[in-house]
């Protein structure tokens, strides 16, 4: 059985849900909400930027994903979570 997360469900569904219903979100706000779920959707991608660190015994590198930051987030959330 595969773990489902928030984010896995944004990304199977999200542009579903921006052909659909983005309507009712207000104008208002629309941008934003847009923005903080792409955000998220994107946090760790190695793709979106990454910091590579190397240890210099062994020459082993590591890429670590850059974050979104966002309260949004379920991974970066939890910093704001105190």
């Amino acid at each position: 059985m595969t773990k489902v997360t928030l984010k896995k469900i944004l990304q199977d569904n999200w542009q579903n849900f921006l052909k659909k219903k983005i309507k009712r979100i207000p104008k208002v706000i629309r941008a934003d909400v847009i923005e903080t779920v792409e955000k998220a959707m994107d946090c760790g991608r190695l793709e979106k930027g990454y910091t590579e660190y190397m240890c210099l015994e062994c020459m082993e590198s590591k890429r670590v994903g850059f974050t979104c930051k966002s309260k949004f987030c379920t991974r970066c959330g939890r910093i704001y979570v105190s």
